[in-house]
């Protein structure tokens, strides 16, 4: 039901009702419920794309801890500037170190057929 279409029922309710305002508000809240309803399942579906994430390491975990989860990087940079970043590459995505401990992590851009 679109939102017009409520409105207009909401409206020719309330006024075949009249005076018996108690009748017409009770079906203009059941109408707004379900216009709400279909707001959230919207949002419930937005949550369930967001859900379905990469799983790479969070900020703060140590570089035993990353090695421990992840396994070896297939690729390291030195650390670079002061204090040093260093940078390890996995498959899908790399992860960033400041001395032991992640400071980022970044997914790798995935091409879609």
């Amino acid at each position: 039901m679109t939102v017009q279409h409520a409105l207009l029922k909401t409206i020719f309710v309330i006024l075949k009702f009249g005076k018996n305002t108690l009748i017409a508000s009770a079906i203009i809240i059941t109408l707004l419920g379900s216009i709400s309803m279909q707001s959230n399942a919207e949002t419930l579906h937005l949550k369930q794309n967001i859900v379905k994430t990469l799983d790479k390491p969070l900020v703060g975990m140590t570089r035993d801890a990353v090695r421990t989860k992840y396994g070896a990087p297939s690729e390291q940079q030195a650390g670079v500037g002061q204090p040093p970043i260093e940078k390890w590459m996995y498959p899908t995505f790399s992860v960033y170190f400041e001395n032991n401990t992640v400071i980022h992590a970044v997914a790798h851009p995935t091409v879609k057929p």
